[in-house]
């Protein structure tokens, strides 16, 4: 199992993540809204949370499927739903062995959570997403970058993989992935992009860097 316990603790404590981010808001856009009957259309979204890309995607339409190793998050993504009366299948589940057939999904998300695993973790939750993933299916992630600040203050408990990051929540691990990580693990899917955003933090105490990567899985 995978899953840091750490996660279970924030959920518990506080409201995490009522809004999308506006790169899956795109993203989404361009590949989906052209579609009549989006029910048809099947989408996971790794590492849920409280439930914010769930919300957004059963808001408009999609057969959306949720998960996350934390109770307390699934919990709150529950209530998200059922107070403006949408529907998603929920479940709490470890990443590295999802509990769903193969060539289910016509698209998997990843907002930031596949980051918070050591890279041998990362390694096996990509292969799940291949797996469930259907032929062409969407493979989309927004990840932290190694462009990242604060790296020589951290734990670095492996190679590019830091607790106590300062960026960053200071409980939790998280690997900051390169171009060159990001090549590799994209090497099975095809039309694979890679852009870079940025931001500071703390009156520009912190850079803060992700990767938006999408991929198609091949035939």
């Amino acid at each position: 199992m995978a899953f840091d316990e750490n996660w279970e603790t924030i959920f518990s404590q506080q409201e995490w993540g009522k809004y999308p981010c506006e790169e899956v808001i795109r993203v989404t856009a361009r590949n989906f809204y052209c579609v009549k009957d989006r029910k048809s259309i099947k989408i996971l979204d790794l590492g849920c949370g409280g439930g914010a890309t769930t919300w957004y995607l059963a808001r408009e339409g999609f057969d959306v499927y949720g998960i996350d190793g934390s109770t307390s998050a699934i919990k709150q993504a529950s209530n998200l739903l059922q107070r403006e009366k949408l529907t998603a299948t929920l479940m709490v589940s470890d990443f590295v062995q999802l509990n769903f057939d193969d060539n289910a999904f016509d698209a998997v998300y990843d907002l930031s959570a596949i980051q918070h695993n050591r890279m041998e973790d990362v390694q096996k939750i990509y292969q799940e997403i291949i797996r469930v993933l259907k032929p062409k299916g969407l493979f989309f992630s927004n990840c932290i970058s190694d462009k990242t600040t604060g790296q020589e203050k951290a734990e670095e408990i492996e190679k590019k993989t830091f607790l106590n990051l300062n960026s960053i929540n200071n409980d939790v691990l998280v690997h900051l992935f390169s171009e060159d990580d990001l090549r590799e693990l994209m090497e099975p899917f095809d039309n694979v992009v890679i852009d870079a955003i940025s931001r500071t933090t703390n009156n520009f105490q912190n850079r803060i860097g992700h990767y938006l990567v999408s991929g198609f899985k091949r035939d």
